[in-house]
């Protein structure tokens, strides 16, 4: 929220005679794009992350008005069910970039989700929120291929919003670039192909 932000929701209650109501900005440390994987600012949801312990994290909902999610699709005064999607995904890129990963700061990692479940419990409004991120089973042995479940929960005003259940996988970059490389040109392969093979009958 910026000050011109703060200044219009200042008038505002000052306009419905409720001058009483202290609005505060409070400062919150973003998580950087090589966490969330977010070139734009405005797109990172996820604040002030902090570890509890070897298997809790937890992190604070922030959103910017200029949100990809929030420009071009906005029913009602809840925010929509895709931005706590979104930031679980975030919140587990940032852990994982942030605590494990960076355990081996010459290696790139790639990751791949195998299974992503969210349940909508609560509306979720556009005010403070929190994010609760617990590893349920983790594989870091190996450092080229990390693998985690995980649950998270973002919590609101005393209640969960919502509760996701995952599964992924962070590869070493030249692994899994190689199989993608391969996977791609054979879609390519099969795409041009279709044409031919609808004209030929097959």
């Amino acid at each position: 929220m910026s000050e011109a932000d703060v200044f219009l929701i200042v008038e505002e209650l000052r306009h419905r005679g409720l001058d009483r109501v202290h609005v505060r900005l409070q400062p919150s440390t973003l998580s950087g794009a090589g966490e969330v994987h977010k070139h734009q600012v405005a797109n990172a949801l996820i604040a002030d992350l902090h570890q509890v312990d070897d298997s809790h994290f937890g992190a604070g909902l922030r959103l910017h008005n200029d949100n990809e999610l929030l420009l071009d699709h906005q029913t009602g005064q809840h925010v929509q069910g895709m931005v706590a999607i979104e930031a679980s995904r975030q919140m587990f890129l940032a852990v994982t970039e942030r605590f494990f990963a960076a355990q081996w700061p010459q290696r790139r990692y790639y990751f791949v989700i195998e299974h992503m479940n969210t349940t909508f419990e609560n509306f979720l409004f556009p005010l403070c929120s929190t994010i609760e991120y617990r590893i349920t089973e983790s594989r870091t042995q190996d450092p080229s291929r990390l693998s985690f479940s995980a649950e998270v929960g973002i919590h609101q005003a005393g209640r969960r919003a919502a509760f996701t259940q995952l599964a992924f996988t962070a590869f070493e970059t030249d692994v899994i670039e190689a199989k993608e490389d391969r996977r791609a040109r054979r879609a390519v392969e099969h795409t041009l192909r279709a044409p031919a093979d609808a004209l030929s009958g097959v």
